[in-house]
């Protein structure tokens, strides 16, 4: 899990924004910074498959060095590929999402928490900016709602 940290000591539900890619996160994390509230970033459905962990984990590290108080989470979605999570977990990724069949996920979660990282089955409310006309003004009132 990712360390906790505070931005402004604002506390409340931690909201879910999906990324497509670097510039994604970044405008997410300005915007949760401004407000002084945590984020989930969840990658694009079966990113594991076309862009790789290293991918995933490179863009949270960028936004990390950019906003180093920002707390913030960040879930790469494994789709039900078994050994795309696995790959994954090995890589350093600390929350994937698994769609797969009930007895692989439990083998999947099992491991996962070896590696000191979580495994998500259901997916969550998740913003997708760029299905918004004004990406900042979505992120604003998705970020601030209650």
């Amino acid at each position: 899990m990712t360390k906790q940290k505070t931005t402004s000591g604002l506390t409340g539900r931690r909201r879910a924004i999906r990324v497509y890619g670097l510039a994604d996160a970044m405008r997410a994390g300005a915007v949760a910074h401004e407000l002084g509230l945590a984020i989930r970033l969840f990658s694009t459905p079966d990113a594991v498959a076309s862009m790789g962990p290293a991918w995933f984990r490179n863009i949270v590290s960028e936004l990390e060095r950019a906003y180093p108080a920002l707390d913030v989470e960040a879930v790469l979605d494994c789709g039900d590929a078994a050994g795309y999570a696995l790959a994954a977990l090995r890589s350093g990724v600390k929350i994937i999402r698994f769609s797969g069949n009930p007895s692989a996920a439990s083998k999947i979660k099992d491991i996962a928490e070896t590696y000191g990282a979580r495994l998500e089955r259901s997916p969550s409310r998740i913003l997708d900016t760029r299905r918004e006309k004004d990406a900042d003004a979505a992120l604003r009132k998705w970020l601030a709602a209650k």
